[in-house]
């Protein structure tokens, strides 16, 4: 079994190790850019910093630091020490500052299917065009990419011939499925077929196809009653009483 380092030390800030040593000082001012407080930047560089011994002792280059490396020294990290939350997402931003200022090649980006270029499309309108939320664009994203793959799989993306069957089918299907979220599978839909028409991709109006969706809330309690019933019902009251 490889030996620990992590279990008996925790490495010096004032004497850095390793092939990063020389880019602490610029992950430094990136958190301190971002906003981060001092402990934590305190953590996440002495995070780096045993990230560049377990480098070192792998000998192992700056050249062959990817994020596929950080996410298997992560992974190595996990057998002796907590894992904190933050840790991940603090070795991807310093190595994406590595790759920015060419330190290190930018991984080769991986071939989207069709499906996943669409829905990323999509996804840039919603930000820059409509400025919507974060996590409104991931729920929108998410129901644009179950639609498409329901449709097509990953493969070519034909919304010209769509019909308004398939998405009435689709989010008939989701509603029986988790009757809570239908609501919102509803919008999102709406949202991606109003997109796809203003790209061009559908003429029609398909998204006025939809079907309205009930707000689930207190269904249990009936809107309104038949006169018949109304008539019982104050027949069954004491009204000389408010």
């Amino acid at each position: 079994m490889e030996k620990s380092y992590l279990r008996t030390r925790s490495h010096s800030l004032d004497a850095p190790e390793g092939p990063l040593a020389d880019h602490l000082d610029a992950f430094q001012g990136l958190l301190q850019d971002q906003g981060y407080p001092r402990e934590s930047i305190r953590r996440h560089l002495r995070l780096v910093a045993d990230f560049s011994v377990w480098l070192k002792r792998k000998k192992m280059s700056i050249e062959e630091v990817t994020h596929e490396t950080a996410l298997r020294y992560l992974h190595y990290r996990s057998h002796y020490r907590c894992h904190r939350r933050g840790e991940q997402y603090a070795l991807r931003c310093f190595v994406q500052l590595l790759q920015e200022n060419g330190s290190v090649p930018r991984d080769a980006p991986a071939a989207q299917t069709p499906v996943e270029e669409l829905v990323s499309e999509f996804a840039l309108y919603l930000l820059h065009e409509r400025g919507l939320a974060a996590t409104t664009i991931r729920r929108y994203r998410w129901c644009a990419c179950l639609f498409l793959k329901k449709q097509y799989d990953d493969g070519v993306t034909r919304l010209s011939e769509l019909h308004a069957r398939e998405i009435i089918d689709f989010v008939q299907d989701e509603a029986a499925q988790c009757p809570t979220r239908a609501h919102s599978i509803a919008k999102a839909l709406r949202s991606f077929l109003q997109y796809a028409r203003y790209r061009g991709l559908i003429r029609l109006d398909l998204a006025a196809a939809i079907p309205k969706v009930a707000h689930w809330s207190m269904t249990s309690i009936p809107k309104a009653i038949s006169p018949e019933y109304a008539r019982r019902a104050l027949a069954g009251c004491d009204r000389s009483r408010p």
